[in-house]
Order: C-alpha cells, then sequence, then structure tokens
C-alpha cells in the first residue's frame, strides 16, 4: 500500500531524510511540517558512520566499495537537516534530498562500469574533437583548498563542441546543481558556526575530484579520464578513413592520432590575468621535448601561434574590445614552454612539472592518444560575452577549425619532405 503525506494526504514520494519514520509528497510538505512540529519531535540521532549503512538498510555488497571519507560525508550532509533552520535553507534541503538519492540510485545500477557513473556527461560528435571543461563545478584537488567554479565553461565547451561536431564532456546538470547546493549550504554552515577561512566546501562529495589534477595511479580507474578515451574510441569507430590513415602514427613513438582536445577554463578579468585569452600549449611543447623531438615542439608552436591570431582576428573584427572589462586590456596571448628551460612551467600552460600530477591537455596527449591539445583561458568578461553572443561563440569555433586545418597541413608537408606518408 502506497504510503500517504502527513501534511496533505496525498500520495508520498519521499520520507524524513533523518528519522525516516514520516512521509512526504513533495518539498513544500516536508518544509511545512518541518517549520510547524517536526524538527522538534524528529527521533533522529547524530548518525555515526560505522552506523550510517545499517540505519539506511545498505546492502552488505556496497559497503566495501564506499570509502570512509564517503560515509562521513553522508552523515554530514543528513545532519544538516538539525543545524540549518532557515527557510531558504530549508529549501535548498529539500531540493538537494531528491537530487542525492537519485544519485546514488544510478551510481548502484553502474556500478560495475566506471564510465557509466552518470556525474559526468559525454555527448557524442561525428568530428575527430573533444572539447572538455572539468571545472564547471567547484572540485575537491587534493592537497589544496576546492576549486572554485568558473562560470560558463560547461555553456562554451557545449557551443563549441556543436559548431565543431565534436564530442563535449562536462559534468552533468544535475551533479552541478548538487553541488551548487552544497556549496551554498557549507556557507551557511560556517556563517551559523562562526568559522572563517578556506573551509566553504567541507560538504563537496569527495568523489568528485578535479580532473585536471589527477595523479598518473588513479587515471585508468578515473571515471572522467575513461570518458576521454570513450570518446576518442568513437571517433575511431565512426571514421574508417582516421584509423587507417593514421595507423602509422599511431604505431610510432607518440601513439597519437589525428584528434584535437580542447580543454575550456576560466580566469579573473585583467589586470588579475595578463589577457582575456590565453592559449596554453604547455601539453604538447612539453610532450615533444621530453622525446627529444624538436620538430614536433616547433609543429605545436606554429599550432599555437595560428590558434592565437585567429582567436585576435576573431575578436576584434567583431569589435569585443570596447564590450570587455577592463577595455584596453590584452586580447590574446599564447603561453608555452621554451626550448632548454624544460622544467618552467608558465601559468595557463595547460601542463603540470615536476609531479605526477597531469593537467586535462596533458592526460589527452600523453595517455589517451590525441595530437593536438590546447587550453583555453577565457576571463570573467570574455566568458560572459560568448554565452551572450552566438556569432563570437561560433567565430571561436571557426579559428579553432581553421587553425587545427593549417597545423594537421603543416604537419603532413613535414612528414613529406621527410619521406614519411601519414
Amino acid at each position: 500500500m502506497t504510503a500517504s503525506c502527513v501534511v496533505c494526504g496525498r500520495s508520498a514520494l519521499g520520507t524524513c531524510p533523518l528519522c525516516r519514520s514520516v512521509c512526504y509528497c513533495s518539498r513544500s510538505c516536508q518544509k511545512l511540517d518541518w517549520l510547524e512540529d517536526h524538527a522538534t519531535i524528529c527521533g533522529a540521532e547524530v548518525l555515526s558512520a560505522e552506523d550510517f549503512h545499517i540505519k539506511n538498510g545498505a546492502s552488505q555488497e556496497e559497503a566495501p566499495s564506499l570509502s570512509k571519507e564517503v560515509e562521513a560525508w553522508r552523515v554530514a550532509v543528513e545532519s544538516l537537516w538539525l543545524e540549518l533552520h532557515s527557510e531558504e535553507d530549508l529549501d535548498h534541503l529539500s531540493e538537494l534530498q531528491p537530487l542525492l538519492t537519485d544519485a546514488e540510485q544510478l551510481r548502484k545500477v553502474g556500478s560495475n562500469f566506471s564510465w557509466q557513473v552518470p556525474r559526468s556527461e559525454l555527448q557524442l560528435g561525428s568530428s575527430c574533437i573533444l572539447v572538455t571543461a572539468p571545472h564547471s563545478m567547484a572540485l575537491l584537488r587534493d592537497g589544496h583548498v576546492p576549486h572554485l567554479l568558473e562560470r560558463h565553461t560547461a555553456e562554451i565547451a557545449f557551443g563549441l563542441a556543436r559548431h565543431l561536431d565534436g564530442s563535449c564532456l562536462t559534468w552533468s546538470f544535475a551533479e552541478r546543481r548538487r553541488t551548487e547546493l552544497l556549496w551554498r549550504l557549507s556557507r551557511r554552515l560556517n556563517e551559523q558556526r562562526g568559522v572563517t577561512g578556506n573551509s566553504d566546501g567541507l560538504l563537496l562529495d569527495p568523489r568528485n575530484r578535479d580532473p585536471n589534477f589527477l595523479a598518473t595511479q588513479e587515471l585508468h580507474q578515473n571515471a572522467w579520464f575513461q570518458q576521454m578515451i570513450r570518446a576518442l574510441e568513437h571517433t575511431i569507430s565512426q571514421d574508417d578513413g582516421l584509423q587507417t590513415s593514421m595507423s602509422g602514427v599511431k604505431g610510432g613513438k607518440y601513439n597519437m592520432l589525428e584528434a584535437l582536445h580542447i580543454d575550456v577554463h576560466g580566469c579573473q578579468d585583467p589586470p588579475s590575468t595578463p589577457s582575456h585569452l590565453t592559449v596554453g600549449l604547455g601539453a604538447m611543447c612539453f610532450n615533444a621535448l621530453d622525446h627529444g623531438d624538436l620538430k614536433a615542439y616547433d609543429q605545436a608552436v606554429f599550432f599555437g601561434q595560428v590558434l592565437a591570431d585567429e582567436f585576435h582576428c576573431v575578436l576584434t573584427s567583431a569589435h569585443v574590445s570596447y564590450r570587455l572589462r577592463p577595455s584596453g586590456a590584452l586580447l590574446v596571448r599564447l603561453v608555452a614552454p621554451k626550448q632548454g628551460r624544460d622544467e618552467e612551467c608558465p601559468r595557463f600552460s595547460g601542463a603540470w612539472r615536476g609531479t605526477d600530477r597531469h593537467a586535462q591537455t596533458q592526460q589527452a596527449v600523453c595517455f589517451v592518444g590525441f595530437s593536438h591539445a590546447v587550453q583555453l583561458e577565457l576571463s570573467k568578461s570574455l566568458r560572459a560575452l560568448l554565452v551572450a553572443d552566438r556569432a563570437l561563440l561560433k567565430g571561436f569555433a571557426l579559428a579553432l577549425k581553421n587553425a587545427w586545418v593549417q597545423a594537421k597541413m603543416a604537419q603532413r608537408a613535414v612528414a613529406y619532405s621527410n619521406g614519411h606518408r601519414i
């Protein structure tokens, strides 16, 4: 028999997340009952991480796969109902509850296949181009404060992929909304407790870690990384010509396919950053230098220079200077490591150096098999403009395509001059 809502009598869709004994049909009824009297009579106790599974009826099969860190996080989220009581906080908690429940159910279904975990969303395209936006929500980063949300990067990534007929990888909308709510509740909890400092991300899901800061040993178990591999495998399966024509390169020392990875990021407006757009070629350049291939290094720098020129042409022809703040700042710059200074890693280059961590573009070039990869750092003003101006976003996509075509033609010309066909 279907349970009834204790407030209005309609069919219930959920229960109190603490005591699990009172049923509700909606968030509004849940909030109303909590404000009237349930907050004072709720029989829930603050659960320890050890008895969380027993209280919630979790299966014995699930427990070994969940770390103590995840269990402690779940307890902290459940306990929010006991500490936060404002109407706005209760609205957020009521919205958060079904989002978390849905996510856990989906994760159980896909637990045997890491790439099926629905935290990230991969939209497959027909071209050999992948656009990623890893910082479209706040994320935990080992040994550092949480990485903040870079607004509009997901929308820009989706737009670029659409214009380029490419694939797009970002966090799902539901996961972004869950994280946004958890961040807001973290701040409210700190305000109520009088806590200051860099602790606003204390309620972030510990399973959502920064894909732009992954260690070597965890790459092949990371769901986001598996999605990148899946995107390239999809391109190969859809394009027999690509697989055949590039088979010689795939068997070479770089193990690469002729494919492009674009990683979209956000930064502050100038003068906090030197320019509104930074083109980072660190992954391609460092990979070439590490292999002692100076020709590949020159080809990477050529690709970056052409790309910077194409972007500058798009921005100037669109007369965006007066629409950006500050208006007189540098529009575009190229960041690439220099020969002979291999250990110097310029900021926004799209690479980590002197550590076993790897940025997205490094993962694409060194581990997945992309031939070209670029990190785009977009200022706050430029991101807002790209989202509002569809023609400008299409121009950005065209600039990327033109630069990549020129880079491939130059690379093939060098190969032919050396007597190699690709």
